[in-house]
Parts: structure tokens; C-alpha cells; sequence
């Protein structure tokens, strides 16, 4: 509501002042390799939820949020994401599209991922990376629901299709992955990376972790013939 009543200030004869609570700290839900492998055979294992499985599978593996996976196409296309199946590369964002802060670079395709995509590929003839079979040709909606069932089955905490995403860079951080690569390959900014992910990482803090085992040893005990040239000297 502020950034629509800011951006039409000049239209508008009185504006008034919109308060926004604190900012708090992010803490985005992520599951354990584990956790959401147990999620996705939930969902696999029931076809009305295939779809569901199929397109976490996609968002895992991509760390895309779930409307950039859903509307994805497999033919080329100017107006939104797409795959590039030759050259192995994942189109976020059409080149008609508009860019907005949350960019939407492409990426190659993980060659586990590729795997998958070639089969869907060979076996059905669909428009979207991804389709419902009751619902063909139309991009997948919310797996909202079915996520959340999948997590209660699976006996995990629940989260959202978008902490897909957020399991996705969780666990890459964790592997030991740069905050360069992580940004470059989720088309997410550093600052975002270090802010919210990086203290998951085994590099993190690892030189201050290191020097914190000879806090307290000063140059005195290093050397203590030099403390007792000073004494006599005093």
C-alpha cells in the first residue's frame, strides 16, 4: 500500500503517511536432503498428487520460486521462462518480460534433473514443463495443499512451496558452496545470501573460529625471557 500511494503522490491532492512494523530477522523454513526426499515419495506415491511431486522436484533442483517453474514452457517462447533442453539450460524469464527486483537469470540444468526432463519429454506431449493430466496444456497451479499433507504423512515440520527454494540454497551453502555460485545460480543477490543463508555454511566464521583458539595468550607468555629483561631492566 505505501509503494502505490508513493508512486501516485503526484496525482493525489493528500497522502497520508503509512507505518510499516520492524523488519525482522528472516528465518525461512528448510527441510534435510532427507526430509524432503521423504516428502517427495509422499507425493509421488499418490497419483492426484504426481504434479506435485514433479514440480518440487523441478523447484529442488533449480531453487526457482514456484510460479517461475509452473508457467515454464517446453518450446522456446519470448513471454516467459522456458527450457532449452539441447543446451541444457533453464530460461527464467522470457525476453519480453519485464525485470523486476527479483530477477530471474538462466541456469544449467543439473544433469540429475536433466535425466528426468528427457523422459517427461519422450513420454508426454505437453505445453508446460509440468501439467496436471486433467488439466492439460494449463500451467500447474498452487501445490499448496498437497505439499502440507506430503509433510504430515512424511512426519516433517510443513513448509511452504516456496521454502522449496529456500531448502534448495539452505543445502547448497551447507555443501560448501560460494555466496558467488549460490547468487549467480538462484538468481538471488549476495546480500541475500549472506544475510539469511550463509551462516549455515562450514566456511562461515571459520577464520574468526580459528583465532578464537589463542584468545587470551599474550605476547608475554609467548616469550617470557622478554618479561624478565623488562623486570630487571625496571
Amino acid at each position: 500500500m505505501r509503494a502505490a500511494l508513493n508512486y501516485s503522490r503526484s496525482r493525489l491532492t493528500k497522502v497520508p503517511d503509512v507505518w510499516l512494523p520492524a523488519e525482522t530477522e528472516p528465518r525461512p523454513d528448510w527441510l534435510t536432503r532427507d526430509e524432503f526426499a521423504a516428502v517427495l515419495w509422499h507425493l509421488w506415491r499418490q497419483k492426484r498428487t504426481k504434479h506435485a511431486a514433479r514440480l518440487a522436484l523441478c523447484q529442488f533442483y533449480t531453487g526457482s520460486r514456484p510460479r517461475t517453474v509452473s508457467n515454464t514452457t517446453r518450446a522456446k517462447r519470448r513471454d516467459g521462462p522456458w527450457l532449452d533442453l539441447d543446451q541444457e539450460i533453464w530460461w527464467r524469464r522470457g525476453d519480453d518480460e519485464q525485470r523486476t527486483r527479483k530477477d530471474r537469470k538462466p541456469h544449467r540444468i543439473p544433469a540429475r534433473l536433466m535425466a528426468h526432463l528427457k523422459r517427461w519429454d519422450r513420454l508426454f506431449d505437453w505445453d508446460y514443463v509440468v501439467e496436471h493430466t486433467r488439466y492439460p496444456g494449463r500451467p500447474i497451479g498452487d501445490i499448496e495443499k498437497a505439499l502440507t499433507t506430503a509433510c504430515e504423512k512424511a512426519g516433517v515440520r510443513r513448509i511452504i512451496p516456496h521454502g522449496i527454494k529456500h531448502t534448495a540454497i539452505t543445502l547448497f551453502i551447507r555443501s560448501g558452496g560460494s555466496i558467488e555460485d549460490a547468487s549467480e545460480y538462484f538468481s538471488t543477490s549476495p546480500d541475500t545470501i549472506r544475510k539469511t543463508y550463509w551462516h549455515h555454511s562450514p566456511h562461515h566464521m571459520q577464520k574468526q573460529a580459528a583465532a578464537m583458539g589463542s584468545v587470551g595468550r599474550t605476547d608475554t607468555h609467548r616469550n617470557p625471557s622478554k618479561s624478565v629483561q623488562m623486570g630487571k631492566g625496571n
